[in-house]
């Protein structure tokens, strides 16, 4: 990418450099990340919590899954492994916010004789748990590469530097050619935050805002990436390019451009997950103590505010 900003450029007219302008035609829904981690709340923090979703659904079915998730996701309030304050389900919350409404109404939910009440609450940790059951296997996007702070082909400053500035771009473009909400670790470091978004503008200046200056052949990006489920992490970078060119005897001139971020962080890669338009089907991959079509059936019981019996 070279410079898109016409010379006569001010900063007081921002919008006449608009190089990306795009909405989800679909609205977010606020799903929560539940981490592994006990935390002195269980039932709004752990999916492994008495009288939650999972609780329930063992008494109701006479399954284990409690006891799965307890041996295979989790972490003890006093954890020492690396991942403990982050790890979790961000994944699959980001995915459900992306596709799915967020359950509306509590389900009484019959079966052998027993009824138990499943709440909004209750119904989104099942479907956290059903959550890699609701999407398509054969389609999805990534763009970008997971910084984990052991790269082989990069030093760990430039793995933390990636994208830079112009490939961010490329990858918003070709995310943002669909009208779905997409994915977006926001964290260049070495743990994974996803969350959904469904706004972006990119624009381009020829003067930084705070008088960062670098050349006079500089141009700046602005990116303004918007979730309208977690406002609290907008995000508002900036990145710089510079691009110059060079004589070299005997072949001529060639462009060479540098470029980086002005901003402390950035996103790490961009993706998008597409959802199953029929039943919802097996056990579950994150849980297979529950199956799959039970808590599609459940979650359809709560957008249609109906009762369900399983016979």
């Amino acid at each position: 990418m070279g410079s898109s900003c016409s010379k006569t450029n001010k900063i007081e007219n921002d919008k006449t450099n608009i190089l990306l302008d795009w909405k989800s035609d679909y609205p977010l829904y606020k799903y929560h990340w539940w981490p592994m981690k006990e935390s002195r709340n269980p039932y709004f923090n752990n999916l492994y919590c008495e009288s939650g979703g999972l609780d329930k659904y063992d008494k109701l079915f006479g399954t284990k899954s409690i006891d799965y998730q307890k041996k295979f996701h989790f972490r003890p309030h006093d954890s020492k492994k690396s991942d403990a304050n982050w790890a979790g389900f961000c994944d699959k919350a980001t995915i459900l916010s992306c596709l799915y409404k967020y359950p509306p109404n509590s389900v009484n939910v019959s079966y052998n004789n027993k009824v138990i009440e499943f709440k909004p609450k209750d119904i989104e940790m099942l479907l956290i748990v059903a959550c890699d059951n609701t999407i398509k296997n054969n389609i999805s996007i990534f763009l970008g590469k997971r910084n984990n702070s052991i790269d082989k082909d990069n030093d760990n400053d430039s793995a933390k530097s990636e994208p830079y500035p112009s490939d961010l771009l490329q990858m918003l473009k070709i995310i943002c050619s669909s009208p779905e909400a997409f994915a977006m670790d926001i964290d260049n470091g070495s743990a994974v935050w996803n969350y959904p978004y469904d706004r972006v503008e990119v624009s381009c200046h020829l003067v930084h805002p705070k008088n960062h200056s670098f050349d006079k052949n500089t141009t700046y990006l602005k990116f303004i990436i918007s979730s309208s489920a977690y406002p609290e992490k907008n995000l508002e970078l900036w990145g710089y390019i510079i691009e110059v060119t060079k004589k070299i005897s005997n072949i001529g001139t060639i462009k060479q451009k540098t470029e980086g971020w002005i901003s402390d962080n950035h996103p790490d890669f961009l993706w998008r997950k597409f959802p199953k338009y029929n039943c919802w089907s097996g056990k579950c991959k994150t849980n297979p103590e529950i199956d799959a079509d039970i808590v599609h059936q459940i979650y359809q019981a709560s957008l249609n505010n109906l009762e369900l019996d399983l016979k």
